[in-house]
Order: structure tokens, then C-alpha cells, then sequence
């Protein structure tokens, strides 16, 4: 997961529709992914997936705590 979870998730809904839109442009009807495919695309974004422990310190803790390393959780003041 990531710090900003919008942020991604419109990154790849904006790459999905480009590839969508691409294989319309060339006239593909219909496409299927092999199972090669898929395991390969996953070692990919998991050889460039980069946890930054500074900027989850850095983040306000949410309620499903997400920016509290160790899952503590706790509010100053």
C-alpha cells in the first residue's frame, strides 16, 4: 500500500484506460492475460515497490492507522 492510496489508485486507473484506449485505437475487440504475464507484471512493480519508513513517520496517523509505524496509535495534547 502506499502513503497516498488516491494517488496511485488514479495513476493506474488513468494507465488502464490509456491501454484500453490504445488497443481500441488498434481495433482489438478482445484481449486476454496469460498467467505469465500477470506473475511477471507483479515481479516488476514489486522489484520497484520502495517502502520509506521517514515519510510514514511523517504521516498524520489515520483511523485504520496508516502512518504509525509499530501501529501505535495516539494523539498529543
Amino acid at each position: 500500500m502506499s502513503i497516498n492510496i488516491l494517488y496511485v489508485n488514479r495513476e493506474q486507473a488513468q494507465h488502464v484506460a490509456s491501454v484500453i484506449a490504445d488497443l481500441n485505437n488498434r481495433g482489438v475487440e478482445s484481449f486476454e492475460i496469460t498467467v505469465k504475464a500477470e506473475s511477471d507484471w507483479q515481479d516488476r512493480m514489486a522489484e520497484k515497490s520502495v517502502y520509506n519508513e521517514e515519510a510514514t513517520r511523517a504521516c498524520t496517523p489515520g483511523l485504520s492507522r496508516t502512518g504509525s509505524v509499530g501501529g501505535s496509535h495516539h494523539t498529543e495534547g
